[in-house]
């Protein structure tokens, strides 16, 4: 700001500094750039490289251990300056009871009757607080659909009902 207002006014940098309330010592600072730093962020991309799972503040602890003298705080500037994240983590994919999931009811397609069959079982209170439990199965007919009846699929339902173990 300052700056702006020497070259726009073509004022010193004391009447300058002065009309903005600032003092003169501010404008002539430089950040220096810490010897050790260029290491520290090599060691720190390493060190993350190496432990893909460990945040900031674990990896600070690592760097005290090598010798670095530096506290949580300017790991985590560091940290965020080389752009390091922590990878979300990945879940297994959920299996069927029986562990293939080739012989789920969600990767075959019906292709005659009785060849997939799917059900579920639902639970619910009545409104005296009884329990309800429903059995429900839906067909999966898409390759019948055409030829399909109420009366059809229902002598299905009652087909399997027989043959089904009984608990």
């Amino acid at each position: 700001m300052v700056r702006e207002l020497q070259k726009k006014l073509g004022a010193s940098e004391r009447s300058a500094c002065r009309a903005v309330s600032q003092p003169r010592s501010t404008q002539r600072y430089k950040a220096q750039q810490r010897s050790a730093e260029k290491k520290l962020c090599e060691r720190m991309r390493e060190q993350a490289l190496r432990h893909p799972r460990f945040g900031y503040r674990r990896i600070a602890v690592l760097l005290r251990r090598e010798g670095f003298k530096v506290n949580e705080k300017r790991v985590h500037r560091l940290w965020r300056k080389e752009g390091l994240k922590v990878p979300q983590k990945q879940h297994k994919r959920r299996r069927t009871k029986d562990g293939s999931s080739d012989h789920a009811c969600h990767r075959h397609r019906a292709q005659r009757m009785n060849h997939v069959w799917t059900f579920d079982f639902c639970f619910d209170r009545t409104a005296d607080n009884r329990p309800l439990k429903i059995f429900s199965v839906p067909l999966n007919l898409a390759p019948l659909r055409a030829s399909c009846t109420a009366a059809t699929a229902s002598a299905a339902v009652w087909s399997f009902m027989s043959t089904a173990p009984r608990p």
